[in-house]
């Protein structure tokens, strides 16, 4: 089994930044190299552990410590890497410096070997036990016989040992994507202007990216907090007219949502939640545009436009669950669904009524009509008091081409709309 130990020198105990920071970032990296490898630890306070054998198929460990190295590097951190044959072996190696990618198994038994032990993360006792028996590198330990070294310290040195050789079983708690993205942001110093928000704003949708793409979600909806040292904080809900995942989209979505927002305090940190998750589907495209380009275009601009204006400002058509003619169509927020009435389904729009209905259906005299379809009875709505009882025809007008005309029980006519 082969293992790989990142270490994060950045992440090492700090008076000046809080651990509660540092293990929120050491939790973003875990979340960046889940999107590679299965099998993933937390070493807090500044390393992973990644078992990185069952990857063989797919990568080469050699390849995929550089791969990796890569990734968390353009986060903006310092990685030293290293692999060993068990995760005590890489954590050692890695955190005396890292080692080259295309290290051989012998030359890191080798370097492992020239540790010295104040590099073997034994305690002090230990180690000053051991340095009076001259020991001095993790060689000389390793080179003792196992019943000598058991009489003279017990078996907590011996079990150290054994883990260290892969030969005992060191079991790990294995990482998992939290359920929910919900990160917490400190800013260095206090923001007085909401152009200096989208910087530090722009990691935290880089890391809702990141979650999206490894659990395979996408999200309409985000819920942007603004702390104040001295005030309530700014709330705001950024929305998506479609679910979206590309930190790229919500951060333009953001610029507009800020541009609407006065800002009456300094910003002290920046907090970001999504709950409302769905499963991401996947989009095909044609040969020569992408499948953003052809199908998500529409609802971006409608997205741009929500921001601006707000989403309350936006109406759309939706089809409504009636088969009054008049009361099939209304208008809703463009960000709702569709309005039915519990207990029907929406009509079928095959059934060759016009797509063009006038406001308000038009009297006609029944001698300009020359009737060419018909008649087809529609009588619903009594529970509303606005119930209908009509005989509906495809007519033409002499002047007005094809119509679709109704007849009352009381004899009259009208015309309801036109085909085109």
């Amino acid at each position: 089994m082969i293992w790989l130990y990142l270490h994060f020198p950045a992440l090492q105990p700090d008076p000046d930044h809080p651990g509660e920071q540092r293990g929120r970032l050491l939790e973003r990296l875990a979340l960046r190299a889940y999107r590679r490898v299965a099998h993933v630890a937390l070493q807090p306070p500044a390393g992973l552990v990644l078992e990185a054998g069952s990857m063989w198929r797919l990568e080469t460990p050699e390849r995929l410590q550089q791969s990796l190295c890569h990734d968390l590097q353009a986060l903006g951190v310092s990685v030293q890497a290293s692999r060993g044959q068990s995760p005590l072996a890489a954590r050692l190696l890695a955190e005396a410096g890292g080692q080259p990618p295309d290290l051989t198994a012998e030359q890191q038994q080798e370097r492992l070997a020239a540790l010295p032990l104040q590099a073997c993360g034994l305690d002090e006792a230990s180690r000053i036990a051991l340095a009076r028996l001259g020991l001095r590198t993790c060689a000389d330990l390793l080179a003792l016989p196992t019943a000598a070294l058991g009489r003279r310290f017990g078996t907590e040195l011996l079990h150290w040992r054994e883990r260290l050789l892969g030969r005992s079983a060191d079991p790990q708690d294995w990482f998992t994507p939290p359920a929910f993205f919900d990160q917490h942001q400190e800013l260095n110093e206090d923001i007085e202007h909401l152009q200096g928000v989208r910087f530090p704003l722009a990691r935290l949708l880089q890391a809702l990216e990141d979650y999206c793409q490894q659990t395979q979600q996408a999200t309409d909806e985000l819920a942007l907090r603004l702390h104040h040292r001295e005030r309530p904080p700014t709330d705001l809900s950024l929305g998506s007219a479609v679910p979206e995942t590309r930190a790229s989209a919500w951060e333009e979505l953001a610029r507009l949502h800020l541009e609407r927002v006065t800002l009456y305090a300094p910003v002290t940190a920046i907090s970001l939640r999504c709950r409302c998750l769905q499963p991401r589907t996947a989009q095909s495209a044609d040969l020569t545009r992408s499948a953003a380009t052809t199908t998500d275009e529409p609802h971006r601009l409608l997205g741009r436009l929500q921001a601006r204006l707000g989403r309350q400002a936006l109406y759309r058509s939706a089809l409504r669950a009636d088969y009054r003619p008049d009361q099939r169509n209304g208008w809703v927020p463009a960000h709702g669904r569709s309005i039915r009435t519990r207990g029907m389904t929406a009509p079928d729009d095959s059934t060759g009524h016009p797509l063009w209905l006038l406001a308000q259906p038009q009297p006609v005299q029944r001698q300009r009509l020359q009737l060419l379809s018909g008649p087809e009875r529609i009588q619903t709505g009594w529970w509303d008091l606005r119930g209908i009882k009509r005989d509906y025809y495809r007519a033409r007008l002499l002047e007005h081409g094809l119509a679709w005309v109704f007849e009352r029980p009381d004899g009259q006519w009208f015309v309801a709309g036109y085909f085109s």
